[in-house]
């Protein structure tokens, strides 16, 4: 990853004769490096409870590449906080935000400032502070956000997955709730999260996880290729689906799905192949997602 250093011992053969007589060489300890970056994000909300709103956000940043993000945000008056936990390729990290409402030209802009404490992966440790500027589409309520700062303690080493013999499990993944962030003609941008997955074997589904899924759509029916970011790694699937729209403005998709090569962690080399079903608010572009199948890895 750009920006981060990383050390590398090597062993000599002189190194090693002196190491038989004895002497030893310290490693001094090294200072937490910091490293500015931008992120950006198309979002949309999924589900609303009075001052509640859930949403979700495709996103992009400097360092990690695409990702991500699943927000809690809490409206106060003119303004409101959020948290979210936001997914990549490197790990998951917690962030905090504060923003406010005001009125701009293209619709209502949210300035506020952001921090993040910890995570998963190399976000373990990290630490980060930064300005958050974004603008609200008031008549779609699609958002998009810039947030730029900078991160501390990054730690990019890997843990190996252990090799195990090849199984194959069996799982029902159902209830994702997906919102449509961003359209442009026939291809749409798609973030899910949530849900239940059974059996929920942490080794493989970990703790949280988002999905982002570019649909190109054909009429009344369409292909997607997606990734789901997690805690245990990155999925990369391509499936298939046509959609029936009742008089009620209700989609309902079936279709199917496979793993396809470029996943990492647990999905490395896995393989799987389900079943898809889900129903689309052709009003809203708010609706759910779900998928029975096999993996094999």
């Amino acid at each position: 990853m750009a920006g981060v250093a990383v050390a590398v011992l090597v062993m000599t053969a002189g190194s090693a004769g002196a190491a038989s007589r004895g002497s030893t060489t310290a490693l001094a300890p090294q200072k937490p490096q910091t490293v500015p970056y931008i992120a950006t994000g198309n979002c949309a909300p999924v589900s609303r409870s009075g001052a509640t709103i859930m949403e979700v956000c495709a996103s992009t940043n400097s360092i990690s590449g695409n990702g991500a993000a699943v927000a809690t945000i809490t409206l106060n008056g003119n303004g409101g906080t959020d948290t979210s936990v936001e997914y990549d390729a490197q790990g998951a990290r917690r962030v905090k935000e504060t923003f406010t409402f005001a009125a701009g030209a293209n619709g209502t802009t949210t300035p506020g400032t952001g921090t993040c404490t910890g995570g998963t992966g190399a976000y373990k440790h990290a630490t980060c502070s930064y300005t958050l500027t974004g603008t609200i589409n008031t008549q779609t309520d699609q958002s998009t956000s810039m947030e730029v700062g900078t991160i501390t303690g990054l730690n990019h080493a890997t843990t190996a997955v252990a090799p195990q013999q090849p199984h194959t499990i069996s799982y029902r993944a159902m209830g994702a709730t997906c919102a449509q962030v961003t359209q442009n003609g026939p291809t749409r941008t798609l973030v899910c999260a949530g849900g239940t997955v059974s059996p929920r074997d942490p080794a493989i589904w970990g703790s949280g996880g988002a999905t982002v899924a570019a649909i190109t759509l054909n009429g009344t029916s369409g292909t997607s290729l997606s990734i789901t970011y997690g805690t245990t790694g990155v999925r990369r699937t391509k499936e298939t689906f046509a959609a029936v729209v009742g008089a009620s403005g209700t989609a309902t998709l079936t279709g199917s799905g496979t793993c396809i090569p470029g996943g990492t962690g647990v999905w490395k080399n896995a393989k799987c192949s389900y079943s898809l079903t889900g129903t689309t608010n052709t009003r809203t572009n708010v609706g759910t997602s779900s998928e029975v199948g096999t993996i094999n890895r």
